[in-house]
């Protein structure tokens, strides 16, 4: 879509900080996300004016990518109302409470105290698992079996033609029943979501994997801003995803990010079907360049990426040097000063569902499997927030070179030859970048606040199957009282510092 640039308000140009929640998957574990969410959204309301958004970006995968859109979703309405920035969340702790309480929980038979009462007498004569585990681990194993109510159903199991092995037999989930009830709360057939900076609107990112490609790719509320080749006064916004090496798929989304993009990041593997979108490719035909459409398959971004802040900093980073003046943004280099028109800083606010540490060793088959999709899925970005620290140092550190060099009596014709040469690393097309790249869009992550969720005695391997009513409720109970802890820790840390 070609338009005209339009001048974004200054009032949102000058935002030298945006706050970001970052959601993980983890199937039911998505409950204590809602729970992390209320005790946030009830915090950050009380401390931010009318004409701010509680929080200015949402990224999430697999079911924390279905918690965003109903995040977003839900202030997109009541913007459409007329309802302010800050007014617009108002309820939505309440949304995705209901969403999970009301709408995701399943009553097992495992919760009726007559079960409660005949394995407390049978099973303390050996040593066995408490009451509370074993209503999850039996919970789990009907939830499975019979499916879990408005989140999936089983469909007839997949006999193994292959190895003619009775045990490979591949038992597989319907999402229709998560569609239904994500419908209840997003129309998504009529009301994408698809937002803008000029409008005030807070921004969606959502992290999936091409199963082919083996690669994480992200979809983006925000549009890509291309400067027109025939007027530089015009821009293209393009709703869109590329990706591979030289960007030679591109997703399409000119209407908003739907459902398909949602479910794309929420497929788990081998329990649900691939999530099918159409891109297109780029295929060379002698001289000329052949658009072909063609289906790509996608799995749960889980897989790859599930705490997706190394992604939250790439398209930040990408969208803000497409926003910004780019004669700014050099002049900014080329001087070692800090304009006032930057990059926002971040201030980041991470849902943990998978504990990072345990004090025990597992000591059963069970608890085995727990530990090592703990491993396999908890939030790993401790070095990418490192090395975030690291560039901005570096940058700081050139800065201050360059003026230094300046003061000195360097010419700002030798600055520019330096910072015109090309270094190491390239871009996606495999061009070298130049120096100047490396320091244009200085931005520093301020704060990360982790929300982690700890494993109690009676955690179980497949707690991300658990749907019960007494686990959702207990889930939700434990994330908002682990985020008022984790707030007022990192309130405390900022004011001794």
């Amino acid at each position: 879509m070609n338009l005209p640039l339009k001048d974004i308000n200054p009032s949102i140009h000058v935002v030298h900080l945006q706050r970001v929640l970052v959601l993980q998957g983890g199937g039911s574990l998505g409950a204590y996300e809602a729970g992390v969410y209320k005790a946030l959204y009830q915090r950050i309301s009380e401390q931010i004016g009318d004409d701010e958004n509680v929080f200015d970006i949402i990224a999430g995968t697999s079911i924390g990518a279905i918690n965003a859109a109903l995040l977003l979703n839900y202030v997109l309405m009541n913007r459409k109302k007329g309802k302010g920035k800050k007014e617009s969340w108002e309820g939505s702790d309440d949304m995705l409470e209901n969403f999970w309480i009301e709408d995701t929980s399943t009553v097992t038979y495992l919760e009726n105290p007559y079960f409660q009462n005949w394995w407390w007498k049978h099973g303390n004569l050996f040593p066995s698992a408490s009451n509370e585990a074993v209503r999850r681990y039996f919970s789990v194993k009907q939830l499975l079996a019979a499916g879990a109510r408005n989140v999936y159903s089983p469909l007839p199991p997949k006999m193994d033609t292959k190895f003619f092995d009775p045990l490979n037999t591949w038992h597989r989930y319907s999402n229709v029943p998560l569609k239904s009830i994500i419908n209840k709360y997003w129309d998504y057939d009529s009301f994408p979501i698809k937002t803008s900076l000029e409008r005030g609107e807070p921004r969606l990112l959502l992290v999936t994997v091409d199963v082919q490609k083996g690669v994480v790719l992200t979809f983006d509320s925000y549009p890509k801003i291309i400067k027109n080749d025939d007027d530089d006064k015009k821009v293209d916004y393009l709703w869109q995803t590329e990706y591979d090496d030289e960007k030679g798929l591109v997703i399409r989304y000119e209407k908003g990010i739907g459902i398909e993009h949602v479910m794309a990041s929420a497929s788990v593997p081998i329990y649900y079907d691939y999530t099918i979108i159409e891109a297109e490719k780029s295929v060379p035909i002698g001289d000329n360049e052949n658009i072909q459409t063609v289906k790509r398959y996608f799995w749960d971004g889980q897989l790859l990426s599930n705490t997706p802040l190394r992604e939250l900093i790439g398209e930040h980073k990408e969208y803000w040097e497409s926003v910004l003046d780019p004669n700014k943004l050099k002049r900014e280099v080329l001087t070692g000063e800090i304009q006032e028109h930057k990059v926002p800083d971040l201030e980041v606010y991470i849902a943990n569902l998978w504990p990072t540490e345990e004090h025990d060793i597992p000591q059963d088959h069970d608890l085995a499997i727990d530990r090592k999709n703990d491993l396999l899925y908890h939030d790993k970005t401790k070095y990418d927030e490192k090395v975030a620290e690291f560039i901005t140092d570096y940058i700081d550190l050139t800065r201050k070179l360059i003026k230094f060099a300046k003061q000195k009596g360097a010419t700002e014709y030798e600055i520019r030859d330096i910072l015109e040469q090309r270094g190491k690393s390239t871009f996606r097309t495999g061009e070298r970048r130049k120096y100047v790249e490396l320091l244009k869009g200085r931005f520093a992550i301020n704060k990360v606040v982790r929300i982690e969720r700890k494993d109690d005695p009676d955690a179980i391997s497949q707690k991300w199957a658990d749907y019960s009513s007494g686990s959702i409720n207990i889930l939700f109970g434990q994330g908002f009282k682990d985020a008022l802890t984790a707030m007022d820790l990192s309130e405390k840390t900022t004011r001794q510092s």
